[in-house]
């Protein structure tokens, strides 16, 4: 389960995400996806207030990105 979003606009653009997995390893879960290997996926450690706030602004569809608001997102389960 997770969220994915787009940030900015038409020609500006970004993609970002984040994804609920039971343990550590990724791959299993995110390895089926054909365009893995064009992200960066990295770990987030919610005892760290700013992970924790990306997580929830995440999940709320509340979230910046290097300055460009949500755009649009779709929920992943």
């Amino acid at each position: 389960m997770g969220t994915a979003g787009v940030f900015g606009k038409a020609n500006d653009s970004a993609i970002a995400g984040v994804i609920i997995c039971r343990g550590k390893d990724y791959a299993p879960v995110l390895g089926v996806a054909p365009d893995i290997e064009s992200y960066d996926v990295k770990p987030i450690d919610l005892s760290k207030d700013e992970d924790k706030k990306l997580f929830e602004d995440m999940m709320a569809w509340e979230a910046t990105l290097n300055g460009k608001e949500w755009a649009d997102g779709k929920i992943l389960k």
